[in-house]
């Protein structure tokens, strides 16, 4: 009597689950074929070819699997057979009573999977456990590098690795017609994440109970879906020839990630623009030095070849100055252009030391209306790190004006000083240290620094620590205050020499 009948076998044999579960369909002549295989006591396991009728009058020719499954007494209590992604359950001896109970339960699991909300698949993965065995045999330790001069394996997996069941929540998740549609090869799994294919193999591979990724999904209605792949591999004495697959619609989280992204790249860009408007004063003090040396230059240009006799030399020099100058205010230009310009990160490999002369350019009026001097301890070794130049440069721009308001409401005409430090630490990362002889942090305040709206200056909007945390962090790295040696606030910054 058949107990389980899954939609590949009713496609396989034209016979539906109502009609081929509890019964014994004529069509199948099940004693006749049993009678043929001839189990033996210690065989558990009968690979071969049969032919079997199919409901339309046809025949079918399928491999099959038999696995003899035993109660405790050693005596066979069921068979599974495997055919060609079909599987069916079909009881074979006299005593009902323990396997029934058995029946029960699997049935009873069978229909949690089925109406459980989450997409589940569950596929026959044994060629690819195979596959891997031979291998492993053949003293293969890294699947990675072999499948990078051997590719065609994992287009074998993916033709070969099957779906056999589906529950309905997948059914859905792909907006398929029929549950036999996502039946077969697993390779639709991975058309819109090809790479994921190799990820999944190499977990098999090494072992690992579970793989967990995120992927792109293509549906059968061309949606294309931001999902979470997870993948539970069988150990034994499992069925190994069972892999379950869940996959979450994580569409909704990816959309909402993207649009706190804007919304943090907004508040970036208008706390950008605020800094600039702070520094309003020396910009235009920055802009008019060049203009006015070309107007200078310009003016004694004119009066020499006015000469009646013209000192061409001293044109010429003075012609070289005026060039000089102009190249002088396009980049204090375009430096305030970048700050200005909302635009998307830049990842590029930076010069932490340039970074912080281009911010110190930045400040240099300011520092010097304010008669605070700058002191630069810079590490000439320091590497390269991967980062946005205009982002970083507007942590440390930040910081520095931080440090120069605080010194001018300390009232104290005695050393007015910032250091900035660059170094490298000894796990490996990149440090830039900004101290200042203000009167320091307030240690009641200190935890609170880096909230959003949270300033200790009268007008203060409370943002500017709040988006160089969150710039820093963007960059893989961390910022953290404290107490310097001048007796003044410290904020260091630390970065990796590569985004994790």
């Amino acid at each position: 009597m058949i107990r389980y009948w899954n939609p590949a076998a009713a496609s396989l044999f034209g016979l539906p689950a109502e009609t081929a579960i509890d019964e014994i369909p004529e069509e199948l002549r099940v004693t006749e074929w049993l009678a043929r295989i001839q189990i033996r006591e210690d065989q558990d396991v009968w690979r071969g070819r049969v032919r079997r009728p199919h409901a339309s009058g046809g025949e079918v020719e399928v491999d099959v699997r038999l696995t003899v499954r035993r109660d405790s007494s050693g005596d066979v209590s069921s068979l599974v057979e495997f055919a060609t992604g079909a599987a069916h359950y079909l009881e074979v001896q006299s005593s009902r009573a323990g396997f029934a109970d058995k029946c029960s339960l699997d049935d009873r699991f069978r229909r949690l999977l089925q109406n459980i909300p989450i997409p589940l698949l569950e596929v026959d993965a044994r060629c690819a456990g195979e596959a891997f065995s031979r291998l492993k045999e053949q003293g293969i330790t890294n699947l990675s590098d072999y499948l990078a001069t051997n590719p065609g394996l994992i287009d074998f997996t993916r033709n070969e690795v099957k779906v056999t069941q589906v529950n309905k929540a997948a059914v859905a998740l792909f907006g398929a017609k029929d549950e036999n549609l996502l039946l077969g090869p697993v390779r639709y799994l991975f058309d819109g994440t090809p790479g994921a294919a190799k990820r999944v193999m190499e977990a098999r591979f090494c072992g690992m109970r579970n793989h967990v990724e995120e992927l792109k999904l293509k549906t059968l209605d061309e949606r294309l879906l931001d999902v979470l792949l997870l993948v539970t591999y069988p150990r034994p004495p499992e069925n190994l020839d069972t892999t379950f697959i869940m996959l979450l619609d994580i569409s909704d989280r990816i959309a909402a990630e993207a649009e706190i992204r804007k919304l943090q790249g907004d508040f970036t860009h208008a706390s950008r623009i605020a800094t600039l408007g702070e520094l309003a004063t020396s910009i235009a003090h920055e802009v008019k030095q060049p203009l006015s040396a070309i107007m200078l230059n310009g003016e004694a240009s004119l009066k020499w070849l006015n000469r009646e006799e013209p000192n061409l030399d001293r044109v010429r020099l003075l012609t070289e100055r005026m060039v000089q100058s102009s190249e002088h205010a396009d980049r204090i230009i375009n430096r305030i252009r970048s700050m200005a310009t909302k635009q998307e990160l830049e990842w590029e490999l930076v010069c932490p030391n340039e970074i912080v002369h281009e911010a110190m350019q930045f400040v240099r009026h300011e520092c010097v209306e304010k008669q605070v001097e700058v002191h630069a301890a810079l590490d000439d070794d320091l590497p390269f790190i991967m980062g946005d130049r205009v982002q970083l440069q507007q942590v440390l721009v930040n910081l520095l004006l931080n440090a120069v308001q605080a010194i001018d409401l300390g009232n104290s005409s005695f050393n007015r000083r910032i250091d900035i430090i660059t170094e490298r630490t000894r796990d490996d990362q990149v440090a830039i240290s900004v101290e200042d002889s203000g009167p320091g942090i307030n240690p009641e305040i200190i935890d609170h620094l880096f909230e959003g709206f949270f300033s200790t200056k009268p007008n203060g909007m409370g943002m500017g620590l709040a988006i160089c945390r969150t710039i820093i962090q963007a960059h893989s790295g961390e910022i953290v205050a404290g107490r310097c040696n001048l007796g003044g606030a410290l904020f260091r910054c630390q970065l990796p020499l590569e985004l994790q």
